[in-house]
C-alpha cells in the first residue's frame, strides 16, 4: 500500500479541499510568490514533489481565474512560469499570493494499492468488525513511511502506519478505511 503524493508534495500544507465537499475537491499545487522580469513571468513556490510537475497541467485555477500554462522552468530558487493571460510585470504583480490548484479529477489515476492523500483524508476509520473509530484528518510522512492521523470519536488523535498489517483494507467507494485496533496507541 502506498500514498501517492504527486500533489501536494513536501513542504505543502496537508492536502485540503477548497470547498470541503467530497465531489469537487481541489488540489493545491503551489502559490505565486511574485513577478519575475518584465515580460509577465512569475515565481512559484511549488508544492509538487517534482517542481516541473506543474507543467503536466495545461490550465491552473488561480482564485477565480483560470491560467493557461505556456512555459515552466525550474531554477535553483524555485519555479518560473509564464501564463498566456499574464503579459507584463504589472499583471504578474497583481496575481502575487494567488494559490494555484487543479480539480482532483485532473490527477492521473492511482495505481493498484496506491491512494492520493486527498482521497484518504475525510475517510471514516473503522475496525475490521465495522465499529467506527474516527476520521482520517491528515497523512503525514516523517521519513520512514506514510502515517494516517486519526481523530477518534473520543476526540483524541493517533498515528497509524499506512502498512498492510495496520490497514488491512481501504474501501474507497464506501469512504471507509479499516484499521487494526492493535495499532491505535
Amino acid at each position: 500500500m502506498a500514498v501517492r503524493d504527486d500533489a501536494p508534495g513536501k513542504g505543502a500544507p496537508e492536502a485540503r479541499t477548497a470547498d470541503g465537499e467530497a465531489a469537487g475537491k481541489t488540489i493545491l499545487l503551489g502559490v505565486i510568490t511574485g513577478p519575475q522580469g518584465l515580460q509577465g513571468e512569475v515565481r512559484i513556490r511549488s508544492y509538487t514533489d517534482d517542481p516541473k510537475g506543474l507543467e503536466r497541467y495545461k490550465t491552473l485555477h488561480a482564485g477565480t481565474r483560470l491560467l493557461t500554462v505556456s512555459k515552466i522552468r525550474v531554477q535553483p530558487n524555485g519555479v518560473i512560469a509564464r501564463f498566456k493571460e499574464i503579459t507584463d510585470r504589472t499583471a504578474a504583480e497583481q496575481i502575487r499570493g494567488l494559490e494555484l490548484s487543479i480539480p482532483r479529477e485532473a490527477l492521473p489515476p492511482a495505481e493498484e494499492d496506491e491512494f492520493y492523500q486527498i482521497d484518504l483524508i475525510g475517510m471514516t476509520a473503522v475496525t475490521p468488525e465495522g465499529e467506527v473509530i474516527g476520521e482520517v484528518v491528515a497523512v503525514p510522512n516523517y521519513g520512514s513511511s506514510d502515517l494516517l492521523e486519526i481523530r477518534t470519536t473520543a476526540g483524541k488523535t493517533c498515528l497509524v502506519p499506512f502498512i498492510d498489517d495496520a490497514v488491512p483494507d481501504v474501501l474507497q467507494d464506501e469512504g471507509r478505511i479499516v484499521i487494526d485496533p492493535a495499532f491505535l496507541a
